[in-house]
């Protein structure tokens, strides 16, 4: 995503309002993980911290429902 231009200070900055408009908090927590995961990632690809990077990366458990209220198809993921 970095090579896009994508930071977690983006997407945090586009999730506010999404985050507002969310009746299930747990979707609230969803968008919340991917931004701490996005935040991961930029500290791996700066080189920064990589180890600690590295070990916060694989250690991450997404809990998804297999159907959200939004229709996507997701499914737990578990590194």
């Amino acid at each position: 995503l970095g090579h896009y231009g994508i930071t977690a200070d983006k997407l945090r900055d586009v999730a506010q309002d999404t985050k507002r408009g969310l009746k299930d908090p747990s979707h609230v927590e969803i968008i919340d993980e991917i931004l701490r995961v996005r935040r991961i990632e930029e500290l791996f690809e700066r080189g920064q911290d990589e180890d600690d990077a590295s070990a916060q990366a694989n250690s991450v458990i997404i809990e998804v429902p297999k159907q959200t209220e939004l229709g996507l198809a997701t499914e737990s993921v578990e590194q």
